[in-house]
């Protein structure tokens, strides 16, 4: 729901703020504001949904002494601003009250999805939080001096004048053997993201540079409010569809802006999400990325939605749509594509312009192990050792790679746990929700995750493992057990070809893929580069350069860009670190 930037430990040049406000202003086009003291400047933009005229932010203590800046969602906001006898107009009120009353330890009984940044003069500390499963981002790096820099986008700390970027070897390194890297890592040097499901306190600051920097991580102790029993193979069922029905509700009902919209591909993550976010609300709609009508997913997505008297959109992507929008979404989020993310947004602001908040299943495959490392396990391993022979040098410097290479001497079982929990972490992360916050936010939309509510990880940890999966069996029973679908409309969604994302979005990076073999790819000067090492295809490879241009050449100025462009310069790039 916004944009927060932050540099601690000096007070930052109006010029400044305003230029890294400036990198993401695109989270908030509904408000701007700052507030500064001797040592720190904090800045926010506003997408408002909720609390229009109320949510004004930074919000400041009585005294001055506490600065607080929040984005994201608390969905217990009301129950929880009762229970504690506060009254607050808007969450972030509610968020500096309860600190105020409580101390840090009130975050842990905040049920949302957020990032909140506080600095408490009287401490002289500033403080991070993050939500259990890192929906929201924040990212932060030290400068010289011991200046704290704090961005909701590493575009924002890209705006600091006095930031150097790197690349992190380690990071692609692990990103080449898994895909994915570390929790708080990102593939720039030195920046770090505050890990999910912890605060972290920076400080003491005296705003000289002679001190400041003191680092202190700490798990959130979260308790679901409601607490799940599942005792039988029926009650499993129940506990998963009554389970998802409020966690979604909150979801939908938390948003004074309308229609709220459904990402809907006719899988079963997202057929269960659609039908149970109608129960939810009428004020709903759907739309489906696809290569035309007669696409499986716009096929079975039009099916569900008739069935169901949800309002629903056709929206049409090509490889030629997706070259024209690829330095912008570069620039969104630059290790790992967020196309699907992008065009989603994109399409919700042309054929559903009032609305700002997008449900997507995001989440499902981790909780209820949909992905081949569930059904072929011993599979994922070898291929996934094989790729870490290939940078095996770097492997004492990562404790996640180390972590890999224990696998060779795990029996199964410990295996399959840790790498459904890795999975349920850093791989949901860094592959899933940072890109789909980033590519939607970029088109001022907000992404809201159903499958990772509290109350869903409560169910996941107490449910039998051969309930869960491979293949989500729980979330077929529960879609096949909804008395709004009829037979035949149950059975054509359970027994449809299963694809890798959107049919639409997949067969436009293989069209991407082809052009950039038939362009000279492989006799570009970045194949004889350093970064040439950390991919393993040819989109990898172009993506990465195209990342250095983006980031380290041009430095986020991409106004008027266009692919050509863009091919060239990431043709002739010769990454460093």
């Amino acid at each position: 729901m916004c944009g927060i930037v932050a540099v601690v430990g000096q007070r930052a040049e109006d010029k400044v703020l305003s230029a890294m406000l400036d990198a993401v202003e695109a989270r908030g086009p509904d408000g701007r504001e700052s507030v500064s003291g001797d040592w720190f400047s904090v800045g926010f933009c506003r997408l408002a949904i909720y609390a229009l005229e109320a949510g004004r932010q930074p919000v400041r203590s009585p005294d001055g002494a506490v600065t607080l800046a929040f984005n994201g969602e608390i969905y217990n906001f009301e129950a929880l601003a009762e229970r504690l006898g506060i009254r607050a107009a808007s969450e972030a009120e509610l968020l500096l009250q309860g600190y105020l009353a409580h101390g840090s330890s009130f975050v842990s009984q905040l049920d949302g999805d957020f990032a909140v940044v506080i600095v408490d003069e009287k401490r002289r500390v500033c403080e991070l939080w993050r939500d259990r499963f890192g929906v929201k981002p924040l990212y932060y790096t030290m400068l010289p001096g011991r200046r704290l820099l704090i961005s909701s986008e590493i575009r924002g700390l890209l705006a600091h004048p006095d930031f150097v970027l790197g690349w992190d070897e380690l990071a692609l390194a692990e990103r080449y053997v898994l895909t994915f890297w570390s929790t708080e890592r990102t593939t720039f040097k030195g920046v770090r993201q505050i890990l999910p499901g912890h605060r972290t306190v920076i400080g003491p600051f005296d705003g000289s540079g002679a001190e400041g920097g003191a680092l202190h991580v700490e798990e959130i102790p979260y308790t679901p409010e409601r607490q799940i029993s599942v005792v039988g193979e029926c009650e499993v069922v129940k506990a998963c569809t009554d389970t998802l029905q409020a966690s979604i509700a909150k979801r939908v009902q938390h948003t004074q802006v309308s229609p709220v919209v459904v990402a809907l591909s006719g899988g079963i993550d997202s057929s269960l999400l659609a039908a149970l976010a109608r129960r939810a609300s009428s004020e709903l709609a759907a739309i489906t990325i696809c290569g035309g009508p007669d696409e499986l997913d716009a096929r079975h997505s039009t099916l569900l939605a008739s069935k169901l008297g949800i309002e629903h959109h056709l929206y049409t992507v090509s490889t030629e749509r997706l070259l024209e929008v690829i330095p912008a979404v570069v620039l969104a989020q630059p290790a790992n594509g967020a196309f699907l993310a992008w065009f989603l947004a994109e399409a919700m602001q042309r054929l559903t312009p009032s609305a700002k908040v997008l449900l997507c299943g995001e989440g499902a495959d981790e909780m209820f192990h949909g992905y081949r490392v569930h059904s072929d396990p011993a599979g994922f391993k070898a291929q996934t050792l094989d790729a870490l022979s290939a940078v095996s040098d770097l492997e004492g410097g990562s404790a996640l790679l180390r972590r890999v290479r224990g696998w060779e001497q795990m029996e199964p079982a410990a295996y399959y746990e840790d790498v459904t929990a890795l999975f349920l972490s850093a791989q949901l992360v860094n592959r899933h929700l940072v890109p789909f916050d980033h590519g939607t936010m970029a088109r001022r939309v907000e992404c809201r995750v159903p499958f990772l509510g509290l109350e869903m990880l409560d169910l996941h940890d107490r449910t039998p493992r051969r309930a869960l999966g491979p293949n989500k069996p729980l979330l077929r029973r529960a879609l096949n057990q909804l008395p709004e679908l009829d037979a035949s409309t149950r059975d054509a969604l359970l027994t449809r070809q299963r694809t890798a994302g959107y049919t639409a979005t997949e067969a436009a990076r293989a069209g991407l893929r082809r052009l950039l073999m038939d362009r000279g790819l492989t006799r570009s000067r970045l194949m004889a580069s350093k970064i040439m090492r950390f991919s393993r295809n040819p989109e990898e490879l172009f993506w990465l350069g195209a990342a250095h241009v983006v980031y380290f050449e041009r430095r986020g100025k991409i106004d008027g860009m266009d692919f050509e462009t863009l091919l060239e310069e990431a043709f002739n790039a010769s990454p460093e670190w």
